[in-house]
C-alpha cells in the first residue's frame, strides 16, 4: 500500500495506538444520573450526541431546558466523563508497534496528529504513559472542539492546525466513526481490527484495511 504527497498522518487514540480500562458502565451509570434529573427517560437518551457539544445543546433545547441548566448540564457531563477516562489511566497499554510506527513517520519528516472522542487530559496523560506524546505535532480531543467525530469539524481543525490540506493526509482508526469522518473530509483512510469496527463493516465502507498499525506501510520501507 502506496501513498504519494502524503504529509500528515492523523491517529484515532483508543483501539487504534492504545488501550486503556475505560469503565464505560460506569460513565454510563453516571450520565443516566445526570441526565434522569432533566426530564430525560433512559431510552431517550442521546447518546452519540452527548460527546457533540452544540447538538447535545440542541436536544437539550427541544427538551425545554432553560440555558442555565444547559451549560450545567454539559459541564457536569464533561466532568463525569473525565473523571472516568482518568480512574484507570495508569492501566494504559500501547498496542504493539504503535510506538515504532510512529517513530518511522517521523524520520521521514512526516506531521502526526491525534483526533480523539476522549478527552484532552486523559489523551495526554495516556501517551505520556506509553511514552508517544513527543511524537505527537497535534491533538484535537472531544473537548477542543464542538462536534466531535463522526462530524469532519473534528479531523479539519487537526489539520488546519497542521497546515495540511484534505488531500496531504491519511487517517487511521479503528471505528466506523473515524471512517466516516475521514469519508467526508475527503481524506483517505485506514480502518485497523484492533478495536471497535470489525473487517467486514469497514470492507462494507469501502475502505483500506491492515490489521493494526504494526502493518502499516504507509511510505514504504
Amino acid at each position: 500500500m502506496k501513498f504519494d504527497n502524503i504529509n500528515a498522518v492523523i491517529f484515532d487514540l483508543e483501539g487504534t495506538l492504545l488501550t486503556s480500562k475505560i469503565n464505560f458502565l460506569n460513565m454510563q451509570t453516571k450520565m443516566i444520573k445526570i441526565l434522569t434529573l432533566y426530564g430525560f427517560t433512559k431510552d431517550s437518551f442521546p447518546w452519540l450526541l452527548i460527546t457533540n457539544s452544540s447538538k447535545f445543546k440542541e436536544a437539550l433545547k427541544e427538551k425545554g431546558i432553560s440555558e442555565k441548566n444547559i451549560s450545567k448540564i454539559n459541564k457536569d457531563i464533561a466532568n463525569a466523563i473525565e473523571e472516568v477516562e482518568m480512574e484507570n489511566i495508569d492501566e494504559t497499554i500501547e498496542i504493539e508497534g504503535a510506538k515504532e510506527t510512529l517513530q518511522k513517520l517521523k524520520t521521514k519528516n512526516i506531521k502526526i496528529g491525534i483526533v480523539t472522542r476522549n478527552c484532552r487530559k486523559s489523551t495526554i496523560e495516556a501517551l505520556k504513559i506509553t511514552d508517544m506524546l513527543k511524537f505527537i505535532d497535534i491533538i484535537v480531543a472531544r473537548d477542543d472542539c464542538e462536534n466531535p467525530k463522526p462530524d469532519t469539524e473534528h479531523l479539519l481543525k487537526a489539520l488546519s492546525g497542521l497546515n495540511i490540506k484534505s488531500n496531504e493526509a491519511i487517517m487511521v482508526g479503528d471505528s466506523w466513526l473515524d471512517a466516516l469522518c475521514a469519508i467526508n473530509a475527503k481524506v483517505k483512510f485506514i480502518g485497523v481490527l484492533t478495536g471497535y469496527s470489525s473487517q467486514e463493516k469497514f470492507t462494507e465502507m469501502g475502505v483500506d484495511i491492515q490489521p493494526s498499525v504494526k502493518n502499516l506501510n504507509l511510505l514504504g520501507s
